[in-house]
């Protein structure tokens, strides 16, 4: 793979990443990039281990959507580990 065709890829997903993120809405990118109602509205692990990582060094205010997410869902999340005899949080998906 030459260089032109790695930096169009490389080009490509932050262009579908980005255009999925919005600092104004607390809400993780979907699933390979635009959300899609196929999920439901789910967040799911790899925005917070995959997406929000390779955000947060250029678009710091982007990366904080998907924390700000799990954070205003922590209640839920400790309701649902309790639930299912879990300690900590349960983020259902």
């Amino acid at each position: 793979m030459d260089n032109f065709e790695l930096a169009n890829k490389v080009n490509t997903s932050l262009y579908y990443m980005l255009s999925s993120l919005n600092e104004n809405s607390p809400w993780p990118t979907g699933p390979g990039g635009l959300a899609t109602n196929g999920y439901w509205g789910n967040g799911f692990w790899d925005n917070d281990m995959w997406s929000m990582i390779s955000v947060l060094p250029w678009w710091p205010q982007l990366s904080k959507t998907g924390i700000t997410y799990r954070y205003q869902r922590m209640g839920e999340a400790a309701k649902y580990a309790e639930k299912h005899n879990s300690k900590g949080l349960y983020f259902p998906w």
